[in-house]
């Protein structure tokens, strides 16, 4: 039998990530200053998430 997953559980965190990508990504582009520093932790952020889950997925995938 398969188990069903609320939508905010499949989707939750990429919308996260993507709301967090924008943000940052847009305000680094309009303003400037400390704009410029938010925006690229917000897209490192994003970038940092990515990292964690490959990693995981390749020492996961070796047992």
């Amino acid at each position: 039998m398969r188990r069903s997953f609320p939508l905010v559980a499949i989707l939750g965190v990429p919308l996260l990530l993507m709301i967090l990508s924008l943000t940052g990504l847009v305000g680094a582009l309009i303003y400037d200053g400390a704009w410029d520093v938010i925006g690229s932790a917000l897209l490192g952020v994003t970038i940092g998430v990515a990292l964690w889950a490959w990693v995981r997925a390749r020492i996961t995938h070796r047992r």
